[in-house]
């Protein structure tokens, strides 16, 4: 995308140009009342309803991308190009669909791949030692976080006389960053023509 917000990148621009023509598609009277009586002859979210949960449909769903491609009419035909009712934000049923997943069959709550057994919480119940392992791996990444957290703070932590040294531009072992070595203490290092006060340290 250049400076000017234009994408240049084929690709994109074709989704950007779907998306536009969409959204005008949506936006007639037309399809309006065709997506109000889909809807009401198919109240409930398919998603949810797959499970035996009753969850109000508020969208529509189409799972087959040639209905895109064909033009208003296939598009709205939502009996014949294979559309689904879903809930919106409410249910998530239309997001399950577009992230290929499914309500867990067995908490009937929360949500999980197509293909899972279950979600997470549920196989975690089912499967005492893979909530023992999926806890010890846990423990083991925290571990290691503050492992590399202390190995950083090490190297960045820098000796408190090179930290109370007035000049901001001198380094560790005496060097200067505007080049070579500083030979100036900290009575005289006003005297060197580059040099700049630090700024204050924070508390």
């Amino acid at each position: 995308m250049t400076d000017d917000g234009h994408c240049t990148n084929p690709g994109s621009r074709r989704v950007f140009a779907y998306r536009a023509i969409q959204k005008e598609w949506r936006s007639r009277p037309e399809y309006r009342e065709k997506s109000a009586a889909f809807l009401k002859k198919h109240p409930w979210c398919e998603v949810w309803l797959a499970v035996g949960v009753k969850v109000p449909a508020t969208e529509i769903h189409h799972p087959n991308k040639w209905s895109y491609m064909h033009g208003f009419e296939v598009y709205a035909d939502f009996e014949n190009n294979g559309a689904i009712a879903v809930s919106g934000r409410k249910g998530g049923g239309h997001y399950a669909c577009h992230h290929n997943q499914k309500v867990c069959p067995i908490c009937k709550k929360k949500k999980c791949d197509q293909y899972a057994e279950a979600c997470q919480s549920c196989l975690k119940e089912k499967y005492p030692k893979l909530a023992k392992a999926l806890e010890e791996s846990a423990e083991r990444k925290k571990a290691a976080e503050k492992v590399r957290r202390k190995v950083q703070k090490t190297k960045s932590k820098k000796p408190a006389a090179f930290l109370s040294f007035p000049c901001k531009f001198r380094l560790q072992e005496q060097h200067c960053e505007k080049g070579g070595i500083c030979g100036y203490s900290k009575e005289n290092y006003q005297k060197c023509r580059q040099a700049q006060e630090r700024p204050a340290r924070r508390k």
